[in-house]
């Protein structure tokens, strides 16, 4: 059992990062992101790219597994010392792909007992189901997110990821559940 992290442009929007949500899906401008790979680079982490690296590192000493996978293409994560899984790449390797490296059509490959979702809308698919599936898996599901959203049945914390993550108190939540 560990945590599971799932991120999306709602973590590093704060951070000045492009959205690619609604009008510029990332599927359909692999183009723009190219060209905007300067921009990228020149960003910073914002506080919870860094809460979530703590998380990181205070389970990894409890022998908890931690496992970040990002639908983002930027490194604020690994700046800040975290591991993540990018599922479309990274803009500093020059790595942006189309094709998602992570299959969530088939979410039988999450093993972890706390979902954590950060600025990810859950709307699209094959998101969209990933609480269902969580719920009858007996899994727990959190969400940091701007707006909230209307299907989902989980906690959700609402308002900018970057004030409201807590590594601290994410870890003790785990705990409480094992």
């Amino acid at each position: 059992m560990g945590i599971l992290i799932i991120s999306g442009a709602g973590l590093s929007a704060p951070s000045g990062a492009p959205t690619f949500n609604g009008k510029y899906p990332i599927y359909n401008n692999v183009d723009l992101l190219q060209s905007g790979l300067e921009q990228l680079e020149q960003l910073k982490p914002n506080t919870a790219h860094k809460e979530l690296s703590t998380l990181q590192s205070e389970a990894a000493k409890q022998k908890i597994r931690v496992r970040h996978i990002t639908l983002n293409v930027d490194d604020l994560n690994e700046v800040c010392g975290a591991t993540v899984e990018h599922v479309y790449g990274r803009a500093r390797d020059r790595s942006i792909s189309e094709l998602a490296n992570i299959d969530f059509y088939d979410l039988s490959w999450i093993s972890e007992k706390l979902i954590i979702l950060v600025g990810l809308s859950g709307l699209g698919f094959p998101l969209a189901w990933l609480e269902s599936y969580c719920r009858n898996k007996q899994k727990k599901v959190i969400s940091f997110n701007l707006v909230v959203n209307q299907e989902l049945e989980c906690y959700q914390c609402v308002g900018d990821a970057a004030c409201s993550i807590n590594a601290d108190r994410l870890l003790s939540y785990y705990e409480s559940l094992t």
